[in-house]
């Protein structure tokens, strides 16, 4: 049975994302500036600067930090940590939106699970 199905579009939100990294021996930084071209869902004219780290202790492990402000989020922080194993790498992290703690809008908690070759 084959069912016609009327033509439809969806927009996608266009952005322009500029970035850098430094890494040292056991710590990164990283930074990127996005420029969103509309307001459609997930993205914003008002440009958002983020700011983040990766500090590695040992070769397995890492701690992440980081913070952004500007975008439809306003002012947003996160950390997290990384654990890799031979070849699988587990990442969770939380973050927070809109202030810190008692006065933020809303949070996130995140978890991934990764190969790494």
């Amino acid at each position: 049975t084959n069912i016609a199905v009327k033509p439809f579009k969806t927009k996608y939100p266009s952005t322009l994302i500029l970035g850098a990294e430094y890494s040292l021996e056991k710590i990164k930084f990283a930074s990127n500036l996005k420029f969103g071209f509309n307001n459609e869902l997930g993205n914003s004219t008002i440009p958002r600067l983020s700011i983040g780290t990766e500090l590695r202790p040992f070769q397995w492990f890492s701690l992440l930090g980081g913070t952004s402000i500007g975008g439809y989020e306003g002012f947003q922080w996160g950390s997290g940590l990384s654990i890799r194993l031979l070849f699988l790498q587990f990442i969770c992290a939380y973050s927070e939106y809109g202030g810190i703690l008692k006065s933020a809008k809303g949070f996130s908690l995140s978890a991934s699970t990764s190969l790494v070759f």
